[in-house]
């Protein structure tokens, strides 16, 4: 029975066997910061510190200014973005083997250019640990229009996708949320999840509102309505009442950002599912594509 060893849940990939999918690839852990792929295994306490500090929002921008600088970035550059903790980050990224300081200038010797696959990575990491999950990131799907999941997690009896964006909210492309809708639609999963890497508000910014804008034309065909001006009473993706960050609409999307930490948003999430739509059926309509804006041929 799936999830039912007592070794842990069903792989991800058994998961998704059984569903009519195969796995091509999967991330690379020589594309993250953390060095997995190092010739000497990583004590235990190094990596679950590495847990601990990326949890932290001001971690993560630290390494993602570092990385947008082309590997570098000065000390004075990191503490406007850290703070007094700027020099505890350092210190562990040198120690970890990934950074040298030299004067007041931080530099990456290990070769990432962005911090994408460790968030993957981290999130993926959260799904199996703290959620009792199996999960695996950058996962292309063979035979898969829109394919490269950043996570796919099983979390019995659920399977959960989630997309992570460590840019900021105005910077991701229409594009880019069009593919995660279309993935929601072709994987199916129980949740599909738009995890954005910020403390900002997305309501407040508009993201909800643009996500929303890019939604509209496809759902109007799928429902047959030709009225021009017509506008739902409600949106499709509408903030939850009572949980705090997470959005919920159409065939079970969340939209979250990262505040007040990643593992509490996405606990947010599954409790929103479990409490509000778990046993609920899927809003009904012709199967639709969001990227090319038509209704799929049966």
């Amino acid at each position: 029975m799936v999830g039912s060893s007592v070794f842990g849940p069903e792989p991800v990939g058994a998961v998704l066997s059984s569903r009519g999918f195969t796995i091509e690839a999967k991330g690379n852990v020589g594309d993250i910061l953390l060095p997995l792929d190092s010739p000497s295994a990583l004590a235990g306490e190094t990596i679950n510190e590495f847990r601990r500090l990326f949890a932290h929002s001001s971690f993560r921008k630290l390494v993602r200014n570092i990385t947008a600088g082309g590997g570098n970035a000065t000390m004075a550059e990191l503490r406007t973005i850290a703070g007094r903790q700027a020099d505890e980050y350092v210190r562990f990224l040198v120690d970890l083997g990934v950074a040298e300081i030299q004067d007041d200038e931080v530099n990456l010797i290990r070769k990432i250019n962005n911090i994408g696959p460790s968030l993957e990575w981290y999130v993926a990491d959260i799904c199996q640990r703290q959620f009792a999950g199996s999960a695996d990131w950058s996962v292309k799907l063979a035979d898969f229009e829109y394919n490269d999941f950043d996570v796919i997690a099983w979390l019995p009896p659920i399977l959960v996708y989630i997309e992570t964006k460590s840019s900021r909210p105005s910077e991701v492309s229409d594009s880019e949320l069009r593919n995660f809708l279309q993935r929601g639609v072709e994987l199916a999963p129980e949740l599909a999840i738009l995890l954005i890497d910020t403390d900002d508000d997305l309501e407040v910014t508009g993201f909800l509102e643009r996500l929303f804008a890019l939604m509209i034309p496809t759902v109007k065909l799928a429902s047959g309505i030709t009225d021009p001006e017509w506008a739902p009473e409600r949106r499709f993706i509408a903030p939850a009442q009572g949980f705090s960050g997470i959005s919920f609409g159409y065939l079970r999307y969340y939209v979250t950002n990262s505040e007040p930490s990643i593992h509490t948003q996405l606990a947010k999430c599954l409790r929103h599912y479990n409490k509000m739509v778990k046993g609920r059926p899927f809003l009904g309509g012709e199967p639709v594509n969001f990227v090319t804006g038509t209704i799929e041929a049966n």
